[in-house]
């Protein structure tokens, strides 16, 4: 699932409509499973991807959770 992911991550483009939805930060790399409030939480200190800011409706859909630290609103 995490090289699908990947291969989503890069070809998707994350516009927009008229709605503004929430971003989130989540982690590339292939041990990555919880999205972010801020690029600065903690959680994502170990990352071994990039960090890429994304609609919290497409790190849900790709199966990332939230994260226990930083609980985005």
């Amino acid at each position: 699932m995490k090289t699908l992911f990947a291969a989503m991550l890069f070809m998707a483009s994350f516009t927009t409509s008229t709605q503004q939805q929430s971003q989130v930060y989540i982690c590339t790399g292939p041990d990555a499973y919880r999205y972010h409030k801020t690029d600065r939480c903690r959680g994502l200190n170990r990352c071994t991807g990039e960090i890429r800011k994304v609609p919290v409706s497409y790190a849900q859909s790709v199966g990332f959770t939230v994260c226990r630290i930083c609980k985005p609103r």
